[in-house]
Parts: structure tokens; sequence; C-alpha cells
């Protein structure tokens, strides 16, 4: 019990340490960009088995935002939500078999 006190303690002592640095260096405070946040939340809930939030993860991966655009690991969340009864995955994962398995991205040409 008394080593677990000196551990919180210490544990204190080093994050007022570090506090104090950074302040000292011109660093007022450090803050996580909201989407990375956003997504790596989401992204914790749908490891955990969230169908929602995986689907909500091919969302970000999609898109780009809070990481960077993989339409690799956003069709793989779609069809493990959509296995999983999400109906807006389901929705996607239908329309891409029905056109042929082509993104809904626009060609350039």
């Amino acid at each position: 019990m008394r080593i677990q006190l000196q551990i919180r303690i210490a544990i204190a002592a080093l994050v007022l340490l570090a506090g104090s640095l950074l302040t000292i260096m011109g660093v007022k405070y450090v803050r996580m960009d909201p989407d990375l946040r956003r997504f790596m939340d989401t992204k914790a809930r749908a490891q955990r088995g969230d169908i929602k939030a995986q689907y909500d993860l091919a969302v970000f991966y999609g898109s780009g935002k809070g990481t960077t655009t993989n339409d690799t690991a956003a069709m793989m969340c779609i069809r493990s939500a959509a296995k999983q009864g999400e109906p807006r995955a389901q929705a996607v994962l239908g329309a891409f078999l029905v056109n042929g398995g082509k993104g809904s991205r626009q060609d350039d040409n």
C-alpha cells in the first residue's frame, strides 16, 4: 500500500516537472487534433466490436479525416459492419456491388 502511494507521488511529480519544462520552453499546452482524437476513439470502439463504430471508421478512412485515406481499410470496415447487420454499411456495400465493384469517386476524365 505504501509503495503504491510512493509511485503515485512520483508520477504526479514527473507530470508537474514535464509541465514546467514545457512552460519554460514556451509550450503552453499540447492539444491533439480533434479529428485525430475522434478517429482514435472510433477505432478503439470498432476494435471492441461496435458495428456502428466500424461503419464510422470506414467513413474516416474513406474521407481521410483524422487519418490518411485508405480505401482498402475503409472497405474492410464496411464489409465487417455489413456482415454484422449495420444497415448503412449494408447499403454502401450493396451499392458498391451493384456498380460492379467500382468506387463512388468520380473519374477526372
